[in-house]
């Protein structure tokens, strides 16, 4: 996950295009998939956004789409003014940080064999 991120960073990086521009194209590359995936889910296996869970909660599930693109615009704007290999420390820290903390405010109890995975 971590080269994942790394790679990513760098791309945005060297790309000179406009954070929003950036955050369109990427959005345009995933509108295909995302939609496939949704008829699939809607014609008859489990799905809910339709037809399950009322118009609240898909108004809900579209307005936490636009909220997430904020974070990325900032991170599209920021990218470019920091050192790449700050940006690959901080890509890598993040996912272990938020790792971490699900493990710490889990409810339940878990074994050493969960820990050492997360580490």
């Amino acid at each position: 996950m971590s080269i994942t991120f790394g790679l990513y960073g760098l791309i945005r990086k060297l790309v000179a295009v406009e954070a929003v521009a950036g955050l369109g194209v990427e959005s345009l590359f995933m509108v295909l998939p995302a939609l496939v995936c949704v008829l699939w889910a809607e014609s008859g296996h489990g799905g809910g956004f339709l037809s399950g869970w009322g118009w609240g909660n898909d108004a809900l599930l579209v307005l936490a789409g636009a909220v997430s693109a904020i974070p990325l615009i900032a991170f599209a704007y920021g990218v470019r003014r920091v050192p790449l290999s700050v940006v690959g420390l901080l890509q890598y820290i993040a996912p272990t940080c938020s790792s971490w903390s699900a493990c710490w405010c889990s409810v339940r109890r878990s074994s050493t064999a969960s820990w050492s995975v997360s580490v």
